[in-house]
């Protein structure tokens, strides 16, 4: 049965250093601006659907015509849907993103699949999950829930990337 969750909104990458990764995006592919937010804060972190777990990372995340580039750098060593992908100072791409009608749906979908849950937890009122799409795709895919709260904060990085004059690559949240 054929399941539609939207468009992918996003292609993600894990970077040994998130500055670094930030100027070449902005210098190379012209890219930009840059939303930076460091040691994110998200709450409920669940790990391989037993384990509570507590992720120090950073994102940046900008547009890049309909898509965002998002670039993750993980700063500890604990166990993460970044880690189970690349270890301390490795990088590459790493997941695409689908906002979804219904969470909780769209992992059982993809559990029926042979696609276990990585990570979720909430970011805010945001809740998500990193999807073990790997074998399908060769990457992860995260799932985030539908909440005005994602639709604003992407709107405001979509809106930033309108006629960007590369000033001020770098914007931090």
């Amino acid at each position: 049965m054929r399941q539609d969750f939207g468009p992918n909104i996003q292609m993600a990458f894990v970077v040994p250093d998130l500055d670094a990764a930030v100027r070449h995006w902005v210098e190379v592919q012209g890219v930009g601006p840059f939303h930076v937010m460091r040691h994110c804060q998200v709450s409920n972190a669940i790990y391989h659907g037993t384990q509570p777990v507590e992720v120090d990372f950073g994102v940046a995340i900008a547009q890049m015509g309909s898509v965002q580039v998002e670039l993750i750098q993980q700063y500890c060593d604990t166990p993460s849907a970044y880690r189970d992908v690349y270890a301390r100072g490795e990088g590459g791409f790493h997941h695409t993103c689908v906002v979804v009608p219904d969470l909780e749906a769209a992992l059982a979908h993809y559990a029926a699949q042979g696609a276990p849950v990585s990570i979720r937890g909430d970011f805010g009122a945001v809740r998500w999950a990193y999807v073990d799409t790997r074998a399908q795709f060769g990457c992860m895919t995260e799932l985030v829930g539908e909440h005005p709260d994602i639709r604003a904060f992407f709107k405001i990085i979509a809106d930033s990337a309108v006629d960007w004059d590369g000033t001020d690559p770098v914007r931090l949240l």
